[in-house]
């Protein structure tokens, strides 16, 4: 699928140099952080913090949706750092995935916390569901998904998870090489399926 857009999931010390490597490249990145650190981060990525207007959005190379500011958005721009245009101020973190989904034509994963953790195995979940059938994909930098990728394979192993989907998730150790297989990835809808129940114990007996 032609990809223009790539949302990034963390935006730790490695996600700065990959966002700025993206961008080069010619993508649109998204990305977005929730602590209080969050303007100087995007400052130090060269991140452009949006409003709402999606040709906005088309026209930038990097976009960045912030959670955890005022509520009220003439508070979020007052403290917004001079080096940054505009913001997607957003009240929950419900509210940021749902824009990240809605901006990104694929997800990529960066080495990260619990929360990264979470944040892309939803979307590899909303994958598996049918809910999207953007790619997603793993930047296993020095190994660092390789537990990851192995509790997941027990899961295959287990029969939680089928072949099909445990093979939708795109892993690479390349920025380059995984933007590739992600642009190569056409996914189709492959329907969880339904094991038969297991008998009762008096149906057993």
């Amino acid at each position: 699928m032609a990809i223009e857009t790539v949302g990034v999931i963390g935006l730790g010390a490695m996600g700065r140099p990959m966002s700025r490597h993206m961008v080069k490249a010619g993508y649109t990145v998204v990305g977005y952080d929730i602590d209080s650190n969050a303007r100087k981060r995007a400052s130090e990525c060269g991140l452009r913090l949006l409003s709402s207007s999606k040709e906005v959005a088309r026209e930038s190379d990097l976009i960045m949706i912030v959670v955890g500011f005022d509520q009220q958005v003439d508070a979020v721009h007052e403290r917004a750092h001079h080096g940054l245009s505009d913001l997607i101020p957003v009240e929950t973190m419900h509210q940021r995935k749902q824009q990240m989904a809605q901006l990104a034509d694929a997800f990529v994963a960066l080495p990260g916390g619990i929360g990264t953790l979470e944040e892309v195995i939803e979307v590899f979940t909303w994958l598996q569901l049918g809910l999207h059938l953007k790619p997603v994909g793993l930047l296993n930098v020095r190994g660092f998904y390789d537990l990851l990728l192995q509790f997941l394979a027990h899961m295959r192993d287990e029969q939680f998870l089928t072949l099909k989907h445990y093979s939708m998730l795109t892993v690479s150790t390349d920025v380059e090489c995984l933007l590739d297989d992600l642009t190569a990835a056409k996914h189709i809808h492959v329907p969880k399926p339904i094991y038969p129940a297991s008998p009762s114990p008096r149906e057993m007996a």
